[in-house]
């Protein structure tokens, strides 16, 4: 079953794994998307569109660390 992502404004797969990037064919319409590394071979096989700005985050690395005293 294929699946389609769209209509969202930070898209973070920073820990998505390959297997559940399966059966994504698409991401439409994202304004910040941010991937790790190792998801470049799954990614080539996505549809891209309209993606406003990618970036590749470094392992190791927390691309949006939550601080709970805030109430995230």
């Amino acid at each position: 079953m294929s699946k389609i992502i769209r209509n969202v404004n930070i898209l973070d797969m920073s820990n998505a794994t390959m297997e559940s990037l399966e059966g994504i064919t698409a991401i439409e319409n994202v304004n910040l998307l941010l991937y790790h590394e190792r998801l470049v071979p799954a990614l080539t096989k996505t549809s891209l569109r309209n993606v406003n700005l990618s970036v590749a985050v470094p392992s190791g690395l927390n691309p949006l660390p939550m601080d709970e005293s805030r109430g995230f």
